[in-house]
């Protein structure tokens, strides 16, 4: 090694180098590896979780056939009224479930209400009593954004994940609290179903309310006018039986020129009456006969006009069937039919935290490992050339 150059170290010199410092490389190595955790108990440590969220399997939708089945029969009926309720298929309640979930502040009220209300939360993020509301929504809202929401397919079947970022300081709390939103995110799925059922029932109770009242103003109309007819018939059949009487027409005359000669005489003292009309006049049926039409006219049931009239009597129809009509209280038997908030879920969850890894490259065994080893590197070239620096020191004062 006497004539070693500072500039040229060869492979040799630092294998041999690493063999004659290797206790104390090794030394210095495991000092840095175990330094290298100290950011592990200095900061907060940060890390990834998704939770995969699935539709349901169709054995699990089959308890929302009863309600769909309902509302394709009511829709047929009411296709205005309850358009823009849902069918509860696979696909909506899934896209429901992340709509609701991705709306920050639905989530962060979410967040806000358990907060409030449990005890277990509001212990661990230090919530008491003289904690204002902004204070609560503030920690509320720092929650909801440790969420995201992924897009991903496996085998053709849609499923996304929720990817969830958080501290050391929120691991202890993070199992409950996820728990308690996702099924907080059920429920509000759930109300947002009743809130459109409730609508649409409404809707067609007001509805059919609205031609129930048309129809019966419709039905008052028409009665008014039979009245009036009803009245006119009288009046008419009167003053045909008072003219039969005059001229002595007891029974039914069919020869209309017979009646003329007889009601116009060739004298000029008599008054002249003037029938000039198209159809054989009523008097021709005789007083009797209109005596007994005005009797049948006088004898009917004014209350019951719809006996004598079909538009009346298809109106009246009408309001009934309106009045009988069941698809508001069908559609709140459909709702029943839905699991209760306790049973409800609109998609499937995996919870399973032991899958959790670090995101940050600090925060994890591998900056030790490389620490550990780029030391090894570092240390075993530097006595290498401290080595050839002592031999060309050692050569120089030889000389």
């Amino acid at each position: 090694m006497s004539e070693t150059n500072l500039s040229e170290i060869s492979f040799f010199e630092i294998i041999n180098s690493a063999l004659t410092y290797k206790f104390t490389i090794i030394a210095l190595s495991v000092v840095i590896f175990f330094i290298s955790f100290i950011p592990n108990f200095i900061f907060n440590k940060n890390y990834n979780y998704k939770i995969p969220v699935y539709k349901l399997s169709n054995a699990e939708t089959s308890e929302f056939k009863t309600f769909d089945n309902i509302l394709n029969s009511v829709s047929s009926k009411n296709k205005i009224s309850v358009s823009l309720i849902p069918k509860l298929t696979q696909d909506y309640l899934l896209n429901e479930f992340i709509s609701v979930f991705e709306e920050k502040s639905v989530l962060s009220n979410t967040i806000q209400e358990l907060l409030n209300n449990d005890q277990k939360l509001r212990t661990y993020f230090k919530i008491n009593t003289d904690s204002s509301n902004e204070e609560i929504s503030q920690i509320a809202k720092k929650l909801s954004n440790i969420f995201k929401i992924e897009y991903k397919f496996e085998d053709n079947r849609g499923f996304k994940d929720i990817l969830i970022e958080y501290n050391e300081s929120e691991k202890g709390i993070l199992n409950d609290l996820v728990n308690k939103i996702i099924n907080n995110i059920n429920i509000k799925v759930l109300n947002d179903i009743e809130k459109q059922v409730n609508e649409a029932a409404k809707n067609i109770n007001l509805n059919n309310q609205l031609q129930i009242e048309k129809l019966k103003s419709q039905a008052e109309l028409i009665k008014g006018t039979l009245l009036l007819q009803h009245q006119k018939n009288i009046i008419a059949l009167k003053e045909q039986s008072i003219i039969a009487k005059s001229i002595g027409i007891s029974e039914s005359v069919e020869n209309i020129e017979t009646i003329k000669q007889e009601i116009n005489p060739n004298n000029s003292d008599q008054q002249s009456y003037s029938i000039e009309i198209n159809t054989t006049p009523r008097f021709t049926m005789g007083y009797k006969a209109l005596d007994a039409e005005i009797q049948i006219f006088e004898s009917r049931d004014l209350d019951r006009l719809e006996l004598y009239d079909d538009e009346l009597h298809e109106t009246i129809v009408a309001i009934s069937q309106l009045e009988n009509n069941t698809s508001a209280t069908n559609l709140l038997i459909a709702l029943n039919s839905i699991p209760k908030k306790e049973d409800f879920r609109a998609v499937r969850v995996d919870l399973n935290f032991a899958n959790v890894v670090s995101n940050n490259f600090v925060f994890s065994y591998k900056l030790p490992l490389l620490a550990f080893i780029c030391s090894i590197i570092i240390l075993t070239i530097f006595f290498a050339f401290y080595r050839a620096y002592i031999s060309y020191s050692n050569n120089s004062r030889e000389k």
